[in-house]
């Protein structure tokens, strides 16, 4: 049997696929999860003019996909809503996919890529008004490879101090979390 259309990607993600590659090569120790984080804080700091690019691909993308759509439908009939053997669907009884995020959990320290990328993006923007954002985020990464140890050591020092006081931070939180659970205990065995 043939198999249905695949729903188009967003914006982001079409962002993101665009983008992926730049932020990689700017930065190739960085773990996936970086670098989506990174990907999510360029996107949000895109203006709507820079964005309209790929909502426009997206939407063109949707037209496409409901046409697809409406011929399989024709030809095929509803696609089934049975899940599918894949990877989301092992994950589901997970205990990662089961918790989520405590807001009140300590942030990771930046990296001191990240810490570079922070005080040079805007000036950056100021001396290239007219640069496009990747091309922005390209230049960084090609000033950070440039730059000597003694030139990155001022972000190399703020990435140490950070991880102290994170590690810190975790530390009491982690406490916190336990003495919560242990008063949550004893009152469970009160009533």
């Amino acid at each position: 049997m043939a198999t249905p259309p695949k729903k188009p990607m967003t914006a982001y993600f079409l962002f993101m696929k665009e983008q992926r590659s730049v932020v990689k090569e700017s930065n190739p120790d960085m773990k996936v999860s970086e670098i989506s984080k990174e990907l999510g804080k360029l996107w949000a700091e895109l203006s709507d003019t820079e964005k309209e690019k790929f909502k426009n691909l997206a939407a063109e993308a949707k037209l496409q996909y409901d046409e697809d759509l409406k011929a399989y439908i024709t030809e095929h009939g509803e696609p089934s809503k049975k899940p599918r053997n894949s990877k989301k669907g092992a994950k589901k009884g997970s205990k990662k996919s089961s918790k989520t995020a405590d807001p009140t959990k300590p942030k990771k320290p930046l990296t001191p890529f990240f810490l570079f990328q922070n005080s040079r993006r805007q000036a950056l923007k100021e001396e290239n008004p007219d640069m496009a954002h990747k091309d922005i985020v390209r230049k960084m990464g090609e000033e950070w490879n440039q730059m000597t140890e003694s030139d990155k050591k001022t972000f190399i020092n703020q990435n140490k101090k950070l991880k102290v006081a994170y590690e810190k931070e975790m530390k009491e939180w982690t406490e916190k979390k336990e003495s919560d659970k242990e008063e949550t205990r004893e009152d469970e065995s009160d009533d």
